[in-house]
């Protein structure tokens, strides 16, 4: 377990450059409340990192590129956000963490926190006005910072929790093996089969922090931000929009998981009722369904008394700030570059941003000459070749019937400055679709080299390889797997075991003739755990 904090310990002294007078309006202070009983108390967990490997920096910076959309390219916005972290960990109580800020194209509002020391706030978050300064944005910057310092994403309850889920994947991912088989040759029942495993995405646990980190995360925060010259008022009004959000998305998220296994169990129950498979299959459903029971199981366990409600936990923090930061004035709030150049290429991106989820909105209600008069206001400059709003126009035109705008669009996305795995996989299922195996083959290795190699891609590459019967391609795969990843060891050397075997059967094209972009994602294992912020 780690040491998260020893609130009664000896003080220890740890002297920290502030970036006031140079960054920030003038502030007035007793020099003995500028940091905090947290600050003061802060202890290094044991093993903290301060700088990263070069390594651990790509391979953290390939699984963000593999999640959703990926980065958004938008280097402006992206310098500011790291000047803004920069300040705040210089002001913090490890002034020389590696940690590192970056926009992610993720539509939907939140703020991410990675074991390899990157906080990723997503394009919804800025276009959900719930940032309207820079000290707000500080807010949750520092918030996340100290989730890192207190290495909170490490915790014991974590990885048990990311280790049950990841086991729930895995029964899926054998499911799917099942059904591929020749036995179940019965249309309607391999697809009811595939539908249920196609909740792999779904049962992966939500990452949680506990009610005491959260805890210890507001308070630490809170200390940092006094230390760079932050108005302290901007924690209440992003501690309530977030409040707001993440009920509404657990919420969202909980419904929307129950029905989708109940959706599946029925779905099941109804191919198992036409005699076309085995007990073994409803076997492996009844377990995963148990998994997937263990993971809440553990989850209610740990997290069942809930967060503080927001009035308390706005109480709690109201009472920490007037103990500890009672003499600090409130400097005045910094505007947000964005909106100081509402033409400039920071705002003009968002906006472009915002026209795409209003495109969508558009196709959703069926005006598809409205969705197409937004879409291309957002792959006008700069964000003519960006992942996500030529990922919606590609889904657009699939609508509209126009295949090959349909691919145009995907193609572009590629030249991407920040290419995004989930247009590759679009690319590759239509590949799939046409019977193509070679060029999809092709195309998951390009993905691999665009994204910046994730680890995660090795098993997914390797059976196609030595499906293809590029058995040396597949072993040196398996080698670099073995020598770079040893925990991916044994899935990589099981991936080439399976392909060997299927290929020796003469079922290589049915093994890899998958019909949907979702069925190809579960045969990739899910992307470095990131944390959910709170």
């Amino acid at each position: 377990m780690l040491n998260i904090i020893k609130r009664y310990a000896s003080r220890v002294v740890i002297l920290v450059p502030l970036v006031v007078a140079a960054c920030a309006a003038p502030i007035q202070f007793l020099e003995k409340d500028i940091e905090g009983r947290y600050f003061d108390a802060y202890e290094r967990p044991s093993g903290f990192f301060t700088q990263l490997s070069d390594q651990e920096k790509i391979v953290g910076l390939a699984s963000v590129r593999s999640e959703g959309f990926g980065i958004a390219p938008a280097r402006e916005i992206n310098s500011y956000l790291n000047e803004v972290m920069a300040r705040l960990v210089a002001a913090g109580p490890v002034p020389n963490a590696s940690v590192r800020a970056i926009l992610t194209a993720n539509p939907s509002p939140g703020v991410v926190v990675t074991g390899s020391g990157l906080v990723l706030v997503s394009a919804g978050m800025l276009l959900a006005e719930e940032v309207e300064n820079e000290d707000q944005l500080a807010a949750m910057l520092a918030h996340e910072l100290a989730h890192i310092l207190y290495q909170h994403q490490e915790t014991d309850i974590y990885e048990n929790i990311t280790q049950r889920a990841t086991q729930a994947s895995n029964l899926f991912d054998n499911f799917r093996s099942l059904v591929s088989k020749s036995e179940f040759s019965n249309s309607t029942t391999t697809n009811y089969l595939l539908g249920a495993s196609e909740l792999t995405e779904n049962i992966i646990a939500p990452n949680l922090f506990t009610k005491g980190q959260e805890d210890d995360a507001d308070r630490l925060g809170v200390d940092i931000m006094v230390a760079a010259g932050y108005n302290l008022d901007s924690v209440f009004d992003t501690l309530r929009f977030a409040q707001a959000r993440q009920t509404r998305s657990r919420e969202a998220n909980s419904d929307k998981r129950e029905k989708e296994i109940a959706q599946a169990a029925d779905q099941v129950k109804s191919g198992l009722n036409e005699g076309d498979a085995p007990g073994v299959v409803e076997a492996t459903v009844n377990t995963a369904r148990k998994a997937v029971g263990s993971v809440k199981g553990a989850l209610f366990e740990r997290f069942g008394s809930g967060y503080y409600d927001p009035e308390v936990r706005e109480t709690r923090l109201r009472d920490y700030i007037s103990r500890e930061h009672r003499f600090v004035e409130r400097p005045v709030t910094r505007d947000l570059p964005w909106m100081k150049q509402p033409d400039g290429a920071m705002a003009t991106m968002l906006n472009n941003y915002r026209a795409v989820r209003e495109a969508l909105d558009a196709q959703q209600g069926g005006d598809l000459d409205e969705a197409v008069a937004r879409i291309k206001v957002a792959v006008s400059w700069p964000t003519e070749t960006d992942a996500y709003p030529r990922w919606a126009f590609s889904k657009i035109r699939e609508d509209q019937g126009l295949r090959e705008q349909y691919l145009q669009n995907l193609t572009i996305a590629t030249r991407s400055e920040e290419p995004a795995l989930k247009v590759y996989l679009e690319l590759i299922g239509d590949e799939l679709a046409q019977g193509r195996i070679v060029e999809a083959g092709k195309l998951l290795d390009s993905a691999a080299v665009a994204v910046g190699n994730p680890p995660h891609l090795l098993p997914a590459r390797i059976r196609y390889q030595k499906l293809l019967g590029n058995d040396l391609e597949a072993r040196g795969l398996v080698l670099n797997c073995k020598a770079t990843y040893p925990k991916l060891a044994a899935k990589c050397e099981k991936e080439f075991n399976d392909a060997a075997t299927v290929a020796r059967d003469g079922a290589a094209t049915d093994a890899l003739n998958i019909k949907s972009v979702q069925s190809l994602e579960d045969q990739i294992d899910t992307p470095t755990q990131e944390q959910l912020s709170r």
